[in-house]
């Protein structure tokens, strides 16, 4: 069963830890926890998920239909901690190079501060 292990905010960017697989009823808990940053208006995100094997095309399609919304207001929905088996499930659904993904929490949150050019 997912289970949300906490939400926290790190330098305007906000966090979900999310462990387990991802079931199609369990989408709906993720769908609503995003609609509620997007409703405070954050729109930087990073799903962090610990030992995420499986996530069928229902909950690939709510990823997908975030992550645009994100976008379209300057933000992003960044991804975090995706095992080999879970890569090849989104690979096989078209969905591996829509996303940025990135093997620590971390190097996501870098990902987000701005770059100035001299």
């Amino acid at each position: 069963r997912f289970i949300m292990v906490k939400a926290k905010r790190h330098n305007g960017v906000s966090i979900l830890e999310v462990d387990g697989n991802i079931e199609p009823r369990d989408m709906v808990d993720v769908k609503n926890e995003l609609k509620r940053l997007m409703d405070r208006h954050r729109f930087k995100i990073i799903l962090h998920f610990y030992g995420l094997e499986s996530v069928d095309y229902a909950g690939l399609g709510i990823l997908v239909e975030n992550l645009q919304r994100f976008r379209s207001f300057n933000g992003n929905l960044k991804l975090v901690g995706i095992t080999r088996k879970a890569k090849r499930i989104f690979q096989r659904f078209g969905t591996w190079n829509i996303f940025e993904t990135y093997p620590s929490e971390e190097s996501a949150l870098k990902s987000f501060k701005p770059i100035y050019s001299s």
